[in-house]
């Protein structure tokens, strides 16, 4: 996951930028720049994503996230499951098609949370 959030942002890093010198050994610089071109980024994106991905981190912005969209997806299926139990206890032909679709939903969004 760390590796697609660095993907995203190396694919619209932009705004000025200054100089950085790092030494690596030559293997690992062209395992890197062969990473970087099968994923259609430069290496120099990716290296200011990874930067910027490891500082997000290390303040809690992308767990912050992570844990809001849990929550949301929580009350989603809470809320479905007293729909489906509703359904349940108040049989109605009617409504069968909402029971189902609210069913499929919640398989769907707890394959998300899990």
């Amino acid at each position: 996951m760390f590796i697609d959030r660095a993907l995203a942002k190396a694919k619209r890093t932009d705004g000025e930028k200054v100089g950085l010198n790092i030494k690596v050994p030559i293997g690992l610089k062209n395992e890197f720049d062969a990473v970087c071109k099968k994923n259609g980024v430069s290496m120099t994106s990716m290296m200011l994503s990874l930067i910027e991905t490891v500082i997000d981190e290390s303040k809690g912005i992308q767990d912050a996230k992570e844990v809001e969209f849990q929550r949301l997806l929580r009350n989603r299926i809470s809320f479905l499951t007293e729909q489906i139990q509703y359904f349940e206890s108040n049989v109605d032909p009617d409504y069968f098609e909402d029971y189902q679709n609210n069913q499929a939903e919640r398989s769907k969004l707890e394959c998300l949370l899990n």
